[in-house]
This record gives C-alpha cells, structure tokens and sequence, in this order.
C-alpha cells in the first residue's frame, strides 16, 4: 500500500477496494492529493487521508487577514 496512506486507513482502503463489500461490482480506485476514492458500479465513497500535515490550508482571511 502507499507510503502516504496512514497506517489506521489501511483496513478502511482495503474493504472499499474488496468486490465482495460491493456485491461483486468491480471497483476502481483513484487517488487525490487529500483523499482516495472508490467507484463501485453507481456508487462512490470518498475518505479523507489521515494526517494531513502537509496541507496549508488556511482559514477564512488566511495570513494576510483577506479572503
């Protein structure tokens, strides 16, 4: 599994990744910067990736105190 998945996600990503969990549909699987997701037949379930400390978000007026 990659490295930038966190070590409690593992379980979740495989079980979405299973056929079986779909009734047999196969799945893809796509990997963003920030999330992975899993397109099984009409269905698609997006998580979040744990640990995100990479990301600098910034909130509403951010550093400089604008939007």
């Amino acid at each position: 599994m990659a490295s930038h998945v966190a070590e409690d996600q593992l379980q979740v990503f495989a079980f979405l990744a299973d056929p079986k969990t779909h009734g047999g549909v196969d799945v893809v699987r796509i990997d963003t910067h920030g999330a992975a997701v899993f397109l099984a037949g009409a269905d698609v379930y997006k998580v979040r990736r744990g640990e995100l400390s990479f990301h600098g978000f910034l909130h509403a007026g951010g550093a400089s105190g604008r939007l």
